[in-house]
């Protein structure tokens, strides 16, 4: 019994000492988590925020970032030897456009599109459209069908539809197409056109995007668009080397007040004076990070009335091409009693070389090949193009397939008005928190969301208002 009483003892002392140790080792070696500013997240708006800061003298700042890569939803890669954009491809609207201008300044050169933003009629001047019998549409009835949709967007833009409060885009297009008397196929085209142009600039199905609120969307950019070669990650790789960014460390919580932030992530706590959340809002729908206090009821409102959409690409490389090389777009009008597939592809042969074709998909029915495996993604894809093309077409080498919304640090592509939003949600989404915290990212936009440009803008303000804060 003293016997046993003894070595307890002894070994309990050995472990207090042990303990000891390496906790007096712990303390020497483990880095300050003391910052003037953290910013939440390495994405666009991120990134604008710290150089913003630094270039003000401000460089006690952290970056903490959930991936093990900068970039968020840009997002380049490199297995084909040409640059693969996961994430956004387009600078949109080049004229003074800051994204623009960091192509230049980085020396970044870019590939202009027939497609644009702001002109979305001129994409199918180089469009193949198909049927669902693989027949191809004739340009007389793209021609005729086109005239109509300008009319629409000019009706639009105008306000002459006279929609409900809370109408959807898609109740725009069934008033306009129900007093253009169209029916038939010129219907399907034209519904085929308006839901291309609306859903894959939203992410989002024509029924669940707001009317008014998107009409009320007006960018201060203007201009085409273009495509940075190397890749989009390019125009901020620069921004990363003076900053100290901590990566794979995800945020669980943000506890603010009066003195200043605390952020538990987790690698450890960290504190600040004021605190950049750039977090896409679909993690904020998704309340895997913890605000306390709660935040404030409007803030909270506009996360719910505004809504993360679903964008995603499917790469196929091939061993040559098959197709069209003069167009830029291809697509096929889905069947009437199944209008959900609808895929559109950008000939990138015609900006790499490479035989390869990309596959867009937008809204409900990019949310459900989400939970498709590869195979059966692939081999819908394949059976369209063999409607087309014939069934002795290649099948392809390579492939990458994205899936935004199953990704835990985006929970979707990008943000679109929701039925029942408003601008105001937008900027109360912006709003800063008891001048501690400062929110930024694409969804805090009220001129350009859904964009990379949105976010970079977004960052900048939030810096300016640190540094007003600071400098005041």
């Amino acid at each position: 019994m003293i016997l046993t009483w003894i070595k307890k003892t002894v070994l309990l002392m050995i472990f207090s000492f042990l303990l000891l140790f390496a906790s007096s080792l712990f303390a020497d070696t483990r880095p300050s988590h003391q910052y003037k500013v953290i910013i939440i997240g390495a994405g666009s708006a991120g990134l604008a925020a710290a150089q913003d800061l630094y270039q003000h003298g401000i460089k006690d700042v952290l970056i903490i970032e959930a991936r093990n890569r900068i970039g968020g939803r840009v997002w380049t890669i490199h297995p084909w030897g040409a640059a693969t954009d996961l994430g956004a491809s387009w600078i949109h609207r080049t004229n003074n456009n800051p994204i623009a201008e960091l192509a230049k300044k980085h020396g970044v050169e870019t590939l202009p599109t027939i497609y644009s933003l702001g002109n979305p009629l001129n994409k199918f001047s180089s469009f193949d459209l198909y049927d669902n019998n693989g027949k191809k549409i004739s340009s007389e009835e793209m021609k005729s069908t086109l005239k109509l949709i300008s009319k629409f967007n000019a009706d639009t833009s105008q306000n002459k539809l006279h929609l409900k409060e809370n109408a959807s885009f898609e109740d725009a297009v069934n008033i306009f197409t129900q007093q253009e008397h169209l029916q038939g196929k010129n219907l399907q085209l034209f519904n085929f056109i308006a839901k291309d142009m609306i859903e894959s600039d939203a992410g989002g199905d024509m029924k669940q995007i707001s009317y008014s609120t998107g009409n009320s969307l007006h960018s201060i950019m203007s201009g085409n668009d273009v495509l940075p070669q190397g890749g989009y990650i390019r125009l901020f790789s620069e921004f990363a080397k003076n900053m100290s960014i901590s990566l794979n460390n995800p945020v669980t919580a943000i506890h603010y007040d009066s003195q200043g932030v605390t952020i538990v992530t987790k690698k450890g706590v960290y504190h600040s004076r004021y605190v950049v959340v750039t977090l896409p809002l679909g993690v904020l729908q998704a309340g895997t990070v913890k605000f306390l206090p709660e935040l404030p009821k409007e803030k909270l409102a506009a996360i719910k009335h505004l809504r993360m959409g679903f964008f995603n690409k499917i790469y196929l490389f091939f061993d040559k091409p098959f197709w069209n090389l003069d167009i830029e777009w291809i697509s096929m009008m889905p069947n009437q009693n199944n209008p959900k597939p609808h895929y559109e592809a950008l000939n990138l042969y015609k900006f790499v070389r490479q035989p390869i074709l990309l596959f867009f998909s937008a809204g409900s029915f990019s949310e459900e090949t989400e939970g498709w495996s590869d195979k059966r993604i692939l081999d819908d894809v394949m059976h369209h193009l063999k409607l087309i093309y014939g069934d002795n077409i290649s099948t392809p080498s390579a492939y990458l397939i994205t899936r935004w919304g199953k990704d835990p640090f985006a929970h979707g592509s990008y943000s679109y008005p929701g039925i029942g939003s408003s601008i105001k949600d937008y900027k109360n989404l912006a709003a800063p928190v008891a001048n501690k915290l400062f929110f930024a990212g694409e969804a805090t936009s009220s001129t350009d969301p859904g964009t990379v440009t949105g976010a970079y803008l977004s960052g900048l303000s939030a810096a300016e208002l640190i540094i007003q804060q600071l400098y005041v």
